[in-house]
This record gives C-alpha cells, structure tokens and sequence, in this order.
C-alpha cells in the first residue's frame, strides 16, 4: 500500500530498542509492543509489525549500564548486577514517517511528562522530563 499522501513512503524496517533490564520488565515488553502495534495499524500508520524479543551478542551493555548509574547516582531502584540486555526487535512495514513510528514505540519506554498550563513554565520543558527507568538504545534499519 502506498501513501496517498507521499506516494514512495511506504518502507519496510528493523527498530531495535536494546534496554538494561530486569528479566520480568523485559517479558512485557512484547505485550506493550504488540498492543501499540494494533493501534497504529489501526490509524493506517503501519501496514504489518511483528514483534521478537531476544539476547543480543553485539550490545553496548557497559555503555546502557553507564547510562543506568549516572542516571540513579545515589541508590538505583534496582540492582545493576540483576539486570541483563535485551533486544527488541520490530519490523514494520510503514505508512508514514520511519521516524515518527519509532518515537511513539520509544514512548513505551520513557514515563510521561507531568507538564503544566503555564506556558512560562513549557519554556523549560526539560526540568519536567523523568527518567526512562530502564536505559535504552535505539537502531533503525530502512529498506525501500
């Protein structure tokens, strides 16, 4: 199917989103994953997603564990040594932008943003920004 709107839009991708976890966050994941993969589907900005959960052998795990300690300086909500990299891995034939799709998968991963009315207070957007509570890297591989 192709875009009514850009017609050569429609492209076939890999999104990788390898993240330090625990071995139970990591198992819902798919779910989440899935459960958006209908929505989307469903407004017409994918055609098809499948969704795989796996061990990687080629991850950035020091640099994800890194991330993780410099982000919970004082005491980590959970144990670094209990938490291992896993990859999940979508391919997505997609109706819209390759970009915009993998942010809105990447929202599964980050806690929203409790922002206020102010618009004086917007202008720092940033200092309302929580942290993911599980470091993550994002890969994307396009194909036409």
């Amino acid at each position: 199917m192709q875009s009514s709107v850009y017609p050569d839009l429609m492209s076939i991708a890999s999104i990788h989103f390898d993240v330090l976890a625990p071995e139970q966050a990591a198992e819902l994941l798919p779910q989440r994953f899935d459960a958006l993969s209908a929505l989307l589907m469903k407004k017409g900005m994918i055609e098809r997603a499948e969704v795989e959960l796996s061990i990687p052998d080629n991850a950035l795990e020091t640099e994800l564990r890194a991330v993780y300690l410099e982000t919970y300086e004082e005491l980590p909500p959970v144990d670094p040594e209990s938490m291992r990299v896993y990859r999940l891995s979508l391919k997505v034939d997609t109706n819209s932008s390759l970009n915009q799709v993998a942010m809105l998968y990447s929202r599964l991963l980050t806690p929203p943003a409790a922002l206020p009315n102010d618009p004086l207070a917007l202008a720092k957007e940033e200092q309302f920004e929580q942290p993911a509570p599980y470091p993550w890297f994002l890969n994307i591989e396009a194909k036409r």
